[in-house]
């Protein structure tokens, strides 16, 4: 019977002595399902006690500060580049849609909200993070601004500016929020 189900149809199952550990041939694995830029992604990125770090494999100074951030207990951090109106990781722009494939290939994930430690994702009319909580189903905490981590893990929101050397200045960003988008 067993062998004629699989002229049939296809199907290998196995035998009734391996215990177990089958997969059907339909049942692809999610990173299977990514398109092949998303993939590419996915590949570079690393876990975190969090969730995901989405840098690429040179990215060492991202990759390691990622390494530092403190977890949430019952949410997912996904920490990348960002602006108000997208994601970057290593030159490719991703939008809520593509971030959100890359979150639900991660097995770790488990439908769980969503804290993005990604520059200014929650700044303006039509923020990314906004685009990720409607395409994930889950609330989306965003900064409007900088992020950056102390030693202790924790986050920070900064402002940067020139002075008058031209140099880049660094300071706490007063007005910095972390905001929550919920699903539309």
């Amino acid at each position: 019977m067993v062998e004629q189900h699989e002229v049939a149809t296809g199907a290998r199952h196995p035998p009734p002595e391996s215990g177990g550990g089958w997969t059907p041939p339909d049942a692809l694995r999610p990173l299977e399902r990514l398109e092949p830029r998303l993939a590419a992604v996915y590949l570079e990125s690393m876990r975190t006690d969090g969730g995901r770090a989405f840098y690429g494999e040179k990215d060492h100074r991202m990759r390691d500060a990622a390494s530092a951030v403190r977890p949430l207990a019952g949410v997912y951090t996904a920490d990348l580049h960002g602006t108000p109106g997208s994601f970057i990781v290593d030159g490719t722009t991703l939008d809520g849609r593509d971030l959100g494939r890359l979150i639900r290939a991660d097995g770790e994930w488990r439908g769980r909200p969503i804290r993005l430690v990604s520059c200014e994702t929650g700044r303006g009319e039509a923020p990314v993070a906004q685009d990720l909580a409607d395409h994930l189903g889950v609330p989306v905490v965003a900064p409007t601004e900088l992020v950056a981590n102390k030693e202790d893990g924790s986050l920070i929101l900064i402002k940067e500016r020139r002075n008058s050397f031209g140099r880049i200045k660094q300071s706490v960003a007063q007005d910095g929020q972390w905001i929550r988008f919920l699903p539309r």
